[in-house]
């Protein structure tokens, strides 16, 4: 499943991820896999993704074909994107939604935007942050990693490569090269 994980420090922003994807027993390597990235720009906003790995080209059509459903100005209007987004990948693009009370979309995502960090499980929950998170199977492991590690880092990048190298150590479903991006 992955790790993304995201901090703040001094109003760095940056978020990154591992290059894991895999489908059963086998094991694409970031090598031989050009879109092996899962962070994404969308708007003024970096999303990243864990899960099924068809998430990333549907997050990439929807970032160039329809932007215009994203409002990332705080996380009610997170939560109402992710609801119109729902509508789209439950019409258009075939998802069989899931979920427990509410039809889930299976999207795990953590999105930094304006100096702030967002995660939205698969319900289509939002939740917001202070300093860092982590969304992914790596999340225990880059949240101990981060707690120990975050007085010490000098910079949001410095502390999201850290992190995610550690969780990728630990973490069956997380592997190394890692992708760090810093929000502009």
């Amino acid at each position: 499943m992955s790790i993304v994980f995201g901090a703040i420090i001094n109003g760095e922003l940056a978020i990154g991820s591992d290059s894991k994807s895999s489908e059963e027993n086998l094991l694409y390597p970031a090598e031989e896999k050009l879109t092996w990235h899962k962070i994404h720009k969308i708007g003024p906003a970096l999303v990243g993704h864990v899960g099924n790995s068809m998430y990333h080209t549907v997050l990439e059509n929807l970032a160039q074909n329809h932007s215009d459903i994203f409002d990332f100005s705080d996380r009610v209007s997170i939560h109402q994107s992710i609801n119109r987004m729902q509508k789209l990948l439950a019409g258009e693009y075939g998802l069989m939604a899931q979920g427990d009370d509410f039809a889930g979309s299976g999207l795990n995502l953590l999105i930094g935007v304006n100096s702030k960090l967002y995660s939205v499980d698969g319900e289509r929950g939002v939740e917001e942050y202070c300093r860092f998170w982590a969304v992914g199977s790596g999340t225990k492991f880059g949240l101990g990693a981060a707690e120990a590690l975050y007085k010490e880092a000098r910079t949001a990048k410095e502390l999201v490569e850290q992190v995610i190298r550690i969780a990728c150590k630990y973490d069956l479903h997380s592997l190394a090269p890692v992708d760090v991006r810093v929000l502009d």
